[in-house]
């Protein structure tokens, strides 16, 4: 747990502190940044690769965040962290090596603040260097992997190209979209999971619309095709065999991409114990020998396809990716939880080890929230924390991590004495309660019934972000959702406190992005965008009218001709109007009576764009102050529509650009993200006593 103090004098009390920025205009306000709540960011990687200089084995994980990544390598055998390397990017690829020559290769993948797509080798005195980046503008690496032919294939995102790189050359060439026609405008295509056949041609999965494909690349000829029947899942390569897991069991394909046979549990000969769970049959990789390693539900097993046997190595009650050293071990990483498990081949001993690494980077704030305790909570972008801010002690603390997988806690709400949370991936639903300890419990996700937060499982219909939320006059909250890659649309879903139970209003053409309620009614405001990859079928966002008591839209309307996104939604109880932004910079008020916007303005600047929520267009937040009047920011302003005049008023400079989210603590004094710091902003200054 982190906390951070800072020392000023407030309400001519000498408190905890921070730094004070004072603009003189209209307002003669003052903003004191707080600092970064959450230092550390989203964990990955997990490559074990061996390091011949030193004749040792590292395992490899990096910290991804907008403020740049970090590469680390941990000796297995100290559990030390022995080298590591600050990148210029949002995100690292997993590294890779060079058998022929043992130089280590990883990838970047392109951020909002930081550069990407770029190709990094680990130079023999153990530097990093940079190898450039292929001539695809607007694209990102997903994966890579080393060829045959001495190239380096790289695949990318939202254009699907496939990008090689000659080591002996040094070049970059640009191989075209392996996503087969349509292609339509502006649809987002992902090339990922590369691997390399026993032939030397490169398979990869293309994500667009559902379903998946898997496709094929023939470096000899240039041409690809799809393969059949694949389904956009690709095998692990061993021998000339390739194996592809299946809910019937790992079905068998010769270099021909002819199916074998289908190999389950029962069809081989058992060397071991199977625990009683076991049914479903998994590999993870192949050991260069013929043989495999895989799972057989929590067994870590060695399968050798020509013996038909299977072999029990260790009773791990895990799973995921397996690594292998050549000197007879498996290592099975766990690199967000600091953690690896290293297994003997031959005695089934089991170790499982952690390692200390401190988190180093910050990462930006998506989510705020007054909690019922009068306190300030929030959530910063892929790192699944949550932070408090306490107004009366001055205390900023980072509370940890959720206890469940995914990538980013999107927002929180107040809902009586709890907060109620939603997560990316897979549009997870969370119980935070302020009154007790913090504890979560990794075992079970936080799915226990002590864990707080506790997780309380999927929204589901195949949603994916639950972006912000509202309590609807039944007492409901109303989340507003985007769908699963390749999904079209996205959902209204709805959470009862009372009964635990969700519902799933889908709208399959559209995702709804923004929420808001009064005492009669839900309002919505919409994308064209899906799930990425689905081919958008609109062309401007709405604003719908939901009456719980019917459980259906009543009304909607495009409020800004142009706008693709109704981005941020709150209601005056002063006017009683609904009012909203869009991606186009307007601001417009909605008269739920008269069923039509009344009047709109332009505001001098666009919202800040942030990877995930969703992209390509900057959110513009409001929310309804205590006086009644709206509050809201831009990228670069803090402003107020103020009611009695009908005029947009800028109020002080922040000290800080990329402003997102905004709400009111005690009246008059609002919290605001920026980039990865929170600050606290007084409409008016706050007197100097001595």
């Amino acid at each position: 747990m982190l906390v951070i103090h800072c020392d000023v004098l407030f309400d001519g009390a000498s408190v905890l502190s921070c730094s004070l920025v004072f603009v003189g205009l209209v307002f003669a306000g003052v903003f004191f940044d707080l600092g970064r709540p959450v230092i550390g960011g989203w964990l990955g990687g997990g490559r074990v690769i061996k390091e011949r200089a030193r004749d040792r084995y590292l395992l490899w994980g990096s910290e991804h965040s907008q403020e740049g990544a970090v590469l680390f390598a941990v000796d297995i055998e100290q559990g030390e962290v022995v080298e590591q390397h600050e990148i210029g990017a949002r995100e690292v690829g997993a590294p890779f090596v060079d058998a022929a020559t043992g130089l280590l290769y990883c990838t970047t993948y392109q951020g909002i603040n930081q550069p990407g797509n770029l190709l990094w080798r680990r130079e023999r005195d153990g530097r990093l260097r940079s190898l450039g980046f292929p001539p695809i503008p607007g694209n990102r690496f997903l994966c890579a992997v080393l060829g045959r032919d001495g190239r380096i294939y790289a695949g990318t995102h939202p254009d699907g190209h496939l990008a090689a790189y000659d080591l002996a050359r040094g070049e970059w060439r640009d191989l075209g979209c392996l996503a087969p026609p349509p292609l339509r405008p502006g649809q987002q295509v992902f090339l990922s999971g590369l691997c390399i056949t026993p032939g030397g041609e490169v398979l990869g999965s293309i994500m667009r619309a559902l379903p998946r494909i898997t496709v094929i690349y023939n470096p000899l000829t240039g041409e690809t095709r799809v393969l059949e029947g694949f389904e956009g899942s690709l095998p692990i390569v061993e021998g000339e065999r390739l194996y592809l897991n299946r809910p019937s069991g790992v079905e068998v394909y010769d270099a021909e991409f002819h199916l074998v046979e289908t190999v389950t549990v029962e069809s081989l000969r058992c060397e071991g114990l199977i625990t009683p769970s076991s049914s479903t049959l998994s590999v993870a990789v192949g050991d260069g020998q013929g043989r495999l390693y895989g799972w057989c539900s929590h067994d870590l097993v060695r399968i050798d396809p020509d013996a038909r046997t299977i072999r029990v190595i260790g009773h791990l009650n895990g799973g995921g990716t397996i690594e292998l050293t050549d000197d007879g071990r498996a290592v099975i990483p766990s690199i967000p939880e600091r953690r690896y498990t290293v297994v003997d081949l031959h005695s089934g001993k089991t170790d499982t080890r952690t390692f200390v690494y401190a988190g180093q980077r910050a990462t930006d704030i998506c989510g705020l929230a007054k909690g019922p305790d009068g306190k300030i909570y929030g959530a910063t972008i892929i790192s699944m924390h949550l932070f408090r801010f306490d107004p009366s002690s001055r205390e900023l603390t980072d509370l940890g991590h959720v206890g469940w997988p995914g990538g980013e806690v999107y927002d929180l709400i107040a809902y009586d004495d709890r907060m109620y949370l939603g997560s990316y991936t897979g549009a997870i639903w969370g119980e935070y309660d302020p009154a007790q300890p913090w504890r979560p419990d990794p075992a079970t996700h936080s799915t226990s019934p002590a864990s707080n937060p506790r997780n309380l499982g999927p929204l589901g219909e195949q949603q994916n972000r639950p972006f912000e939320y509202a309590v609807g006059p039944d007492r409901r909250i109303y989340i507003a959702c985007r769908s699963d890659y390749g999904v079209g649309g996205g959902a209204l879903a709805c959470y009862d406190p009372a009964t635990g139970t969700k519902t799933v209003y889908r709208d399959h053409d559209q995702s709804i992005q923004s929420v808001a309620a009064n005492d009669r009614y839900v309002y919505g405001g919409t994308s064209i965008r899906g799930g990425r990859g689905w081919a958008e079928t609109t062309c401007e966002g709405r604003l719908f009218v939901f009456d719980p008591g019917q459980r259906r839209r009543i009304f909607e309307l495009v409020p800004v001709t142009g706008a693709i996104a109704v981005t941020s939604l709150a209601v005056s109880p002063v006017t009683r109007l609904v009012y909203g932004t869009t991606d186009t910079c307007r601001l417009f008020a909605f008269d739920p009576d008269a069923l039509q916007v009344v009047q709109t303005w332009t505001l001098r600047n666009p919202g800040t764009p942030l990877m995930g929520v969703p992209e390509a267009y900057g959110i513009i937040h409001l929310t309804a102050g205590s006086d009644g009047d709206i509050y809201g920011v831009t990228r670069y302003d803090v402003f107020k529509l103020d009611l009695s005049t009908g005029r947009i008023i800028y109020l002080d400079q922040p000290p800080i650009p990329d402003l997102y989210q905004i709400v009111e603590g005690a009246p008059g004094v609002f919290y605001i993200g920026a980039r990865s710091h929170l600050l606290e902003y007084h409409l008016r200054d706050i007197p100097h006593y001595r």
